[in-house]
């Protein structure tokens, strides 16, 4: 965390001092909103929330200390955390792929092949569900 407490005190005093040498009692909910969305447009949101933290627990040291009063630790530490949205990985599957899927579902004879041939269609394409009608004439065939 001293590394996030020296970035913060650097942008703060635009490098003139560090997490050591900064007065932080001095900072007020102006400064660490200024200081969010600084990060914001720098970091990543994972990177920014963990810097927030840090400087959440350094103000609650200094009220701690008494070297701030509560009232404006607590507009200084009401900045909300950056919400951190990721996008999903992945790949679009292959017919043959998709089609062996299938394949292996309906070799399971119990209802959790069924299920998860189900699961499959739902979750995949159009031809997914020509697949899973086919199969699925071929077992009843079977079964009568």
């Amino acid at each position: 965390m001293q590394l996030a407490l020296d970035a913060i005190a650097r942008l703060l005093t635009n490098n003139s001092c560090d997490a050591l040498t900064l007065n932080w009692a001095a900072l007020r909910y102006k400064h660490t909103a200024a200081v969010r969305a600084t990060l914001i447009e720098k970091h990543s949101p994972a990177y920014v929330n963990k810097m927030l933290c840090a400087l959440r627990r350094v103000l609650k040291e200094a009220l701690r200390l008494e070297l701030m009063d509560a009232v404006d630790f607590a507009r200084a530490v009401d900045i909300p955390n950056v919400k951190v949205t990721k996008q999903l990985r992945g790949r679009a599957l292959k017919e043959k792929e998709i089609a062996d899927l299938m394949q292996a579902c309906f070799d399971d004879p119990t209802p959790t092949g069924y299920r998860d041939a189900a699961l499959v269609a739902i979750l995949g394409r159009e031809y997914q569900w020509m697949l899973l009608a086919k199969y699925s004439f071929t077992l009843l065939a079977k079964e009568a």
